[in-house]
C-alpha cells in the first residue's frame, strides 16, 4: 500500500543558475512539481481535511521559499533546500530528522536553446538523504537526415529528444547542461542514419563518453513519421560500461 500527496506543475520565477544565454542571477519560469508519500488513510475514513496535508498551505509555503531564495542556490542545491523544507514541515516530529520521503522535479523551460521541455533535475530524497538524481533534458528539438524512404534522404526532419541521466557529478549537473545539449545538437544535426535505433544508440554514447554520466535513458521520436500518430520512437538505456566495452 502506498499513498502521495503531490503538486504537478507550479509555475514560478526564479533565478537558479544560467539561463538559455548563459546570464546568472537573471529570473527565468521554474516549473515545480512535488510528489510526498504520506498515508490518508485518516482522512479517506472519516472525509476530514484536518487529517492530511493541505496542499494549499503546502503550495504557499513552496512560492514563499523559492521567492525568499531565488539566485541564492543553483539548480541542484535549489531542489535538496526545497526538499529538505517540503519534508520538515509534512513529517515534522519534534527532536528528529524527518523520515518522510519526498521527490522534487524542478524544469527550467528556458534552460537551453532548442529545448521545448527545459532542463532540469528530479531529486528523491527520505528525510535529509538523497537517494536518487536525475538531470533531465527534456524535448530538444533538431532536424537531420533520419529514415530509409527516398525523401527522407533529402530532406531533413525534426526529430525530438529527451534524456534522463543517473550517476552525474554534482558540479558537472548545470554546468555542462547547456553544452551538452549543444555537442547532442550539432552531433544529430550533422548525422545521417537511417534507423533511429541507430540514432538513439549515438546520442547514448556521447552523452556517456563525452560527458561523464554513468547512466543515461535517450529517448528519440519522429513526430512526422506517420499521419494520424504524434510520434514514433525508440527509448534505451545504457552505461558507460557499455560503450568502453563495445567501442
Amino acid at each position: 500500500m502506498s499513498d502521495t500527496i503531490y503538486l504537478r506543475n507550479l509555475h514560478l520565477s526564479a533565478a537558479v543558475g544560467p539561463d538559455r544565454w548563459h546570464r546568472s542571477g537573471k529570473r527565468q519560469p521554474a516549473i515545480l512539481s512535488l510528489r510526498l508519500k504520506y498515508s490518508v488513510l485518516d482522512a479517506a475514513a472519516k472525509d476530514d481535511v484536518a487529517k492530511t496535508l493541505n496542499y494549499g498551505t503546502l503550495c504557499g509555503k513552496v512560492i514563499e521559499f523559492v521567492d525568499a531564495n531565488s539566485g541564492k542556490w543553483a539548480l541542484r542545491e535549489c531542489a535538496y533546500e526545497l526538499g529538505r523544507m517540503v519534508g520538515t514541515w509534512a513529517y515534522d516530529v519534534p527532536g528528529e530528522e524527518p523520515k518522510g520521503e519526498v521527490q522534487v522535479e524542478i524544469l527550467l523551460p528556458k534552460g537551453a536553446l532548442r529545448v521545448e521541455g527545459g532542463l532540469g533535475i528530479e531529486l528523491s530524497m527520505k528525510g535529509y538523504e538523497v537517494t536518487a538524481q536525475v538531470f533531465i533534458v527534456k524535448e530538444l528539438r533538431v532536424p537531420c537526415i533520419i529514415g530509409v524512404n527516398a525523401h527522407e534522404r533529402v530532406e531533413k526532419q525534426i526529430v525530438v529528444i529527451n534524456l534522463r541521466m543517473s550517476g552525474v557529478r554534482r558540479s558537472d549537473l548545470q554546468l555542462n547542461g547547456q553544452p551538452m545539449v549543444k555537442a547532442v545538437a550539432e552531433h544529430v544535426e550533422g548525422s545521417a542514419f537511417e534507423t533511429l535505433e541507430a540514432l538513439v544508440t549515438f546520442v547514448a554514447r556521447i552523452i556517456c563518453m563525452n560527458f561523464r554520466v554513468e547512466l543515461v535513458t535517450v529517448s528519440v521520436e519522429k513526430p512526422s513519421a506517420l499521419p494520424f500518430v504524434d510520434g514514433a520512437g525508440v527509448e534505451i538505456t545504457r552505461d558507460r560500461d557499455f560503450f568502453r566495452q563495445n567501442d
